[in-house]
């Protein structure tokens, strides 16, 4: 009896923090907000190389259409322009200067386009061989998990593979 009176006056000491339904509330909130802050493309490139020159934009834009077209453009064409943020989620280099990114947006370039999971595979293990030759072979490896889970088709993020097309865009080419 002590014990339930004890749990009910800590109840409304944090203010119903401990309550099961409070705690589910504010955990869909939550997983809604995240959601929807990872699915929310951006319209802009957020690496500056490209967000502010709009010559070498305007270039990563037809290299990326160029490579997709060259691949037989295994998910159709991207209908969405394309845009690099660099490394996502992950820096761009170190604080000495020392620096990976285009390495990152060579790997934007292949999840924009899309295909089969084979060459997703490829770009993944492309990355983690130009980071190796960059910066080290353990940044690359270090990497490469995140990669793997953070990039799936079904992720609703704008740096999942496909993100060149309307979410969702499952495998398409090789594996279908």
């Amino acid at each position: 009896m002590q014990a339930e009176a004890d749990l009910d006056s800590a109840r409304l000491e944090f203010g119903g923090m401990w309550d099961c339904d409070v705690l589910m509330r504010r955990l869909r909130f939550g997983l809604v907000g995240l959601l929807l802050a990872l699915g929310c493309a951006p319209t802009y490139h957020r690496a500056a190389t490209y967000r502010f020159d709009r010559v070498a934009a305007s270039e990563l834009q037809s290299r990326a259409s160029d490579w997709c077209r060259e691949k037989g453009e295994p998910s159709g064409r991207p209908t969405e322009p394309f845009r690099t943020d660099g490394c996502s989620m992950w820096p761009d280099g170190t604080l000495a200067g020392e620096t990976w990114q285009e390495c990152c947006v060579e790997h934007d370039i292949a999840y924009w386009c899309g295909g089969a999971r084979e060459m997703r595979v490829e770009a993944d293990r492309q990355l983690q061989r130009c980071v190796a030759e960059h910066y080290g072979s353990w940044m690359g490896a270090v990497m490469r998990p995140g990669v793997l889970v953070g990039g799936h088709p079904w992720v609703p993020a704008y740096w999942r593979w496909g993100y060149g097309h309307a979410y969702p865009a499952p495998y398409y080419g090789l594996d279908d």
